[in-house]
């Protein structure tokens, strides 16, 4: 018997949904694969704080996972999953659109490896937009604030001096505290006056 054009995509789409099926996650292996997915992370040399915040962040998502009805079923990762964590960080708990960006981030690169190593036909990804938000970008200061910024801090004690210099490095570098406060004498190069980041974004 001819297989028409119409029937022939049927017949295509029917195997499509049956590898997907086939290659569908259970919670259980979705949670357990994410320590392959950190190792690997590991050995391509990501700082540990980038490793810590994956595993902060996926706990999150973990834990919401576990106290909804998905949790409970056979049906294996969808869409509509990832869409209603998102949903539930909007509308439930009010975050930021900043704060669900954060939390969604490292839930899209653990997808692309799944993805990429074939644990999932699906990309999900393709249906988990990040939240847009609004540019209300700050304004940076000026010249004449600057200076305002650096008298009042002065440099009558040690601890005064201490934060001028930080200050001062903060402004011209454009290097956040938490990193500034990691550096050591060793990442600094006096002879050619500048200094290394050894744990920046």
């Amino acid at each position: 018997m001819a297989i028409t054009l119409k029937q022939k995509h049927r017949v295509q789409t029917i195997g499509q949904n049956d590898q997907a099926k086939s290659c569908n996650l259970s919670y259980h292996d979705f949670i357990e694969l994410h320590s392959d997915f950190i190792r690997e992370k590991q050995l391509e040399n990501l700082s540990p704080r980038t490793i810590n915040d994956h595993i902060m962040l996926f706990g999150y998502f973990v834990k919401w996972l576990k106290s909804t009805h998905w949790f409970g079923t056979d049906q294996g990762i969808q869409k509509a999953l990832f869409l209603d964590y998102k949903e539930y960080m909007m509308d439930d708990k009010k975050y930021a659109p900043c704060t669900i960006n954060i939390r969604l981030r490292p839930i899209k690169a653990y997808i692309t490896w799944l993805f990429s190593s074939k644990h999932i036909s699906i990309n999900y990804n393709n249906f988990i937009k990040l939240v847009k938000v609004s540019d209300n970008r700050m304004q940076p200061l000026s010249k004449t604030e600057i200076r305002k910024l650096l008298d009042s801090i002065g440099t009558e004690t040690y601890a005064r001096f201490r934060d001028l210099a930080l200050s001062i490095m903060i402004l011209d570098c454009g290097i956040r505290t938490t990193e500034a406060l990691t550096l050591t004498i060793h990442d600094i190069n006096f002879k050619d006056s500048f200094i290394i980041v050894q744990t920046s974004k």
